[in-house]
């Protein structure tokens, strides 16, 4: 009987070693960052929290989804977030609030991921991943009006998506303007402990959902924390990123029924979180090469958590060609813990998901 126990017991402290191994070597805890960057960079001030943002590039906007994320994590009940409006030409002029500056945002606003879609005839609608206090999950849709007295812009609020398939949202990416794919990064919720059960042993139970307009459903399912949600410009293609797994999957998308089937993926050094598509179709997507020390730069600001950006070439029709570069990587003093990026004509813009900075860099050439 003894026998037998001691046997169990190395079983078992075998399996726990072999899992923990797995989990410090899929985070980047024996990964070594080099910074660089062949350009300059300067930080302007930003609201808490800018996670995400979205860019208009004709018009030379950004708009910022803030959340003072620490203060929800310490136990405040009323925190409230915003989406901000900055401009790209002038970031040192900082942000001007829009939700809460014209009330047009439901009273309980925790947004989180973000996107910016433009039909046709130049009607703007924006979408933004809001996390309520009370634990439930809803997709909020704006229309993006203009003031044309002042030359800035409003966001209307127009409707709350909710569904019991938005178990944990992590971003959305609008095809329409009352349609969109939206990423869980968990399939078993954001509960205690189930949610940090699931991210530790590295599950790929997570979906990415579709909103037809009327009804949602599944569009893909297997991701490893699923995060980032882009589609290309003509729509006909979304991208994924899984976090833990450390890559980025491209799907080719059926314009008629939102069906998604698997075209290729590309994998990376580091966990991909938001992803952003430039006007030439490259995907830019921040990341974390060290997962762990982020949770700990979550907990703590004074610890600093190192950032990456990658820049992965658009894939042709049957997948090839799909390749990424790094182009920035810090420690974190210029920017930790880096969320989103996004890059056109050699201008690069780089939010993190706690502190009130962004990152301004102009590329050299070649980059």
């Amino acid at each position: 009987m003894l026998r037998f126990i001691v046997i169990v017991l190395v079983i078992v402290i075998g399996v726990a070693g072999v899992a923990a191994l797995r989990t410090l070597s899929a985070t980047g805890y024996f990964a070594t960052v080099t910074p660089g960057y062949e350009g300059q960079c300067r930080t302007v001030p930003a609201p808490k929290g800018p996670e995400d943002f979205a860019i208009d590039r004709a018009r030379g906007l950004i708009y910022i989804s803030s959340t003072d994320r620490r203060s929800i994590m310490a136990g405040a009940q009323n925190a409230r977030g915003d989406i901000f409006l900055m401009r790209l030409d002038a970031p040192q002029e900082g942000a001007v609030p829009l939700t809460s500056r014209i009330g047009e945002a439901p009273s309980d606003f925790r947004p989180h991921g973000i996107s910016l879609y433009e039909g046709p005839d130049g009607r703007q609608t924006l979408m933004v991943v809001n996390h309520l206090s009370t634990g439930e999950h809803a997709i909020e849709i704006f229309d993006v009006v203009p003031d044309t007295l002042t030359g800035q812009v409003e966001l209307h609020h127009r409707k709350s998506v909710t569904d019991p398939l938005l178990t944990s949202p992590n971003d959305v990416v609008a095809v329409g303007h009352d349609s969109f794919y939206a990423a869980n990064d968990r399939g078993w919720g954001s509960a205690e402990p189930w949610g940090m059960i699931e991210i530790y042993l590295i599950l790929p139970l997570a979906k990415a959902v579709y909103w037809n307009g009327r009804e949602m459903s599944v569009a893909v399912s297997g991701l490893t924390f699923g995060n980032g949600i882009a589609a290309s410009a003509d729509g006909g293609q979304i991208y994924i990123a899984e976090t833990t797994a450390k890559r980025v999957n491209a799907y080719e998308r059926n314009m008629t029924t939102g069906e998604l089937s698997y075209l290729t993926s590309v994998s990376l050094d580091a966990g991909p979180d938001n992803i952003d598509v430039a006007s030439d179709g490259t995907l830019w997507v921040a990341a974390h090469p060290k997962m762990l020390q982020f949770a700990e730069h979550a907990r703590n600001a004074e610890t600093q958590s190192p950032s990456q950006v990658i820049a992965i070439s658009a894939p042709g029709p049957r997948g090839g060609g799909f390749e990424a570069r790094t182009v920035y990587s810090n420690l974190g003093d210029e920017i930790s813990g880096s969320s989103t990026a996004a890059s056109d004509d050699g201008l690069l813009v780089i939010s993190d998901v706690f502190e009130p900075v962004m990152a301004i860099c102009q590329a050299g050439p070649g980059v």
